[in-house]
């Protein structure tokens, strides 16, 4: 079993301007909400029945 959520994932990002800096838990997890979101919606695309064209 995986789970997901900030807790388990360590992220950092380097940038020219800033150097390196780690992501707060709270970023993290926007990240994950996101991703899940996306996850989910394309999950129910392919449970819909295709649409038929009308050419």
């Amino acid at each position: 079993v995986v789970e997901s959520g900030g807790k388990n994932i360590e992220i950092a990002v380097m940038t020219k301007d800033k150097g390196l800096r780690q992501l707060e838990e709270s970023e993290i997890d926007d990240i994950v909400a996101e991703i899940e979101a996306e996850k989910a919606a394309a999950e129910a695309a392919k449970k819909q029945p295709p649409k038929e064209s009308t050419s």
